[in-house]
């Protein structure tokens, strides 16, 4: 198809404007063939190979239903005679021409340009495959496709440039950093390919030479906005947030609108602790992308770091909704709601978080908290255990589940769930105080005055440990000189 396009206008298809937004070769303007005829060479040559015509065999069949209905709709070709050649001397001129361009195509090619042109446009257009492929997020075609167009023409920067992006989408970064420097050995000024460099450094935590081959890039080009996104990344990597924010202002200076910037941006001042600014950036960033569910997650955060509950709520709402399996947002969301003291819809985000990821031990706890709060203890109690399932260390679910179970009068119980939680964290005041109040409840006086003391020893103005000591005490007949001589 492009051997017959060049040899119709006398221009290389490879040197043709193309339609912006379908890549498609604009070559109809520059000779005068049938609609039937042009119809055949675009589908030859179409952008998305797939389009093409899968063989020779069907090429030519469609070439003979051309000449089996050809009419009065003819090529119009350049005249090279008299004027007065008729349709039919016409036509068999055409036949003729194509006969030879699809039989012998290659060798007239060979023939006249040399073996190394041949070479270059089948590299060309193996390129082109390879970016059709890039864009169908087939990569590891794309790159099959790249290294035959560098085997056939090792010198084509574009086809490095292209392998390194794909080999970066396969998070082979390594590799892909490779193939960026071979692209810029062969084209030392190639804007993207520094940058593309930088950003697979970056991913290698080669922070310091991301950093140099992102201002290389800067040095070709100013102004460009992708290679200052990437050197802000770096210095984020880097933890120094302050110069990571200039450089995302200068992206979005040239680049207003760029999501990653905005979004990184935030994060940048959110580890700052900057949280108003972080705010700002953020809602730049959903702005731009309104369903990103991540930047609505940060945004919430932020939020609950200012104490607007109601905003954050509203936030996480947006993340949860935009992506239903977020099961950090259903548990932030939760704490949201928690501190706007509305369990039983906390209850509800809790237990979408934990049906989403089941070993999730904060979810889990947090449920068992809400549904303490909603006076519902057995409910409770179920969480907690099922939170110690997964982290038995955890000193404040062996508490509150004990205090749980201390509500619903299993005192005993209670006492187990204590012990546990002092065991796990002995200076546990409050452990010790609740474990007093449950032997007290079973009347072992004794003992809750021993584990009043612990509890007064590890906090020393713990007014209500002293209080229920000395009715233990009394419990005993005890007065509080004697308790004062006994310790």
């Amino acid at each position: 198809g492009a051997i017959a396009i060049q040899f119709l206008t006398g221009i290389n298809p490879h040197q043709m404007p193309k339609n912006p937004d379908t890549e498609e070769i604009i070559w109809q303007d520059k000779t005068s063939v049938s609609p039937e005829f042009a119809n055949i060479l675009d589908k030859m040559v179409k952008y998305d190979f797939r389009q093409r015509y899968s063989s020779a065999g069907e090429t030519l069949q469609a070439i003979k239903e051309l000449k089996n209905s050809f009419s009065g709709t003819v090529p119009v070709l350049p005249p090279v005679a008299a004027a007065n050649k008729t349709v039919k001397s016409r036509k068999k001129l055409y036949l003729k021409i194509l006969s030879i361009a699809s039989l012998i195509g290659i060798s007239i090619i060979a023939s006249i340009y040399g073996v190394n042109t041949f070479n270059s446009a089948n590299a060309t257009d193996l390129y082109n495959r390879g970016n059709t492929l890039y864009n169908l997020s087939r990569f590891e075609e794309a790159l099959a496709a790249y290294d035959r167009a560098i085997n056939l023409r090792p010198e084509y920067a574009e086809v490095w440039q292209e392998k390194a992006k794909t080999l970066y989408k396969l998070k082979k970064y390594q590799e892909s950093q490779a193939a960026y420097d071979q692209a810029i050995e062969l084209k030392p000024e190639y804007l993207e390919a520094w940058t593309g460099r930088g950003y697979a450094l970056d991913k290698l935590q080669q922070s310091q030479e991301a950093i140099a081959s992102f201002d290389n890039a800067l040095k070709i080009q100013p102004d460009y906005a992708a290679a200052w996104e990437g050197r802000g990344d770096s210095l984020l990597d880097s933890q120094r947030y302050e110069e990571a924010i200039a450089s995302y202002e200068k992206a979005v200076q040239f680049q207003p609108n760029l999501y990653g910037a905005w979004y990184n941006r935030g994060q940048a001042y959110q580890k700052l602790k900057q949280y108003d600014r972080a705010v700002e950036s953020y809602e730049k960033a959903v702005e731009i992308k309104f369903d990103n569910s991540e930047a609505w997650y940060n945004l919430g955060n932020v939020f609950l770091e200012l104490n607007k509950n109601q905003e954050a709520f509203e936030a996480y709402e947006k993340a949860v909704r935009f992506q239903p399996n977020f099961y950090q947002g259903w548990y932030s969301k939760g704490i949201a709601l928690l501190k706007m003291r509305r369990h039983e819809e906390a209850v509800e985000a809790y237990e979408k978080a934990v049906k989403l990821k089941p070993d999730y031990y904060q979810a889990w706890y947090n449920l068992g908290w809400s549904y303490h709060e909603l006076r519902k203890y057995e409910q409770a109690i179920q969480c907690y255990s099922r939170a110690l399932d997964l982290n038995p260390k955890e000193s404040q679910a062996w508490y509150n589940r004990g205090n749980a179970q201390y509500n619903l009068q299993r005192y005993e119980d209670a006492l187990v769930s204590y012990n546990e939680a002092v065991y796990v964290k002995p200076d546990y005041s409050e452990a010790w105080y609740s474990r007093g109040n449950a032997l007290v409840a079973v009347k072992r006086y004794e003992d809750a005055i021993a584990s009043y003391d612990k509890a007064i020893r590890y906090k020393p103005d713990y007014r209500a440990a002293i209080e229920a000591k000395k009715r233990a005490e009394s419990q005993l007949g005890r007065s509080p000189l004697e308790s004062e001589q006994q310790q």
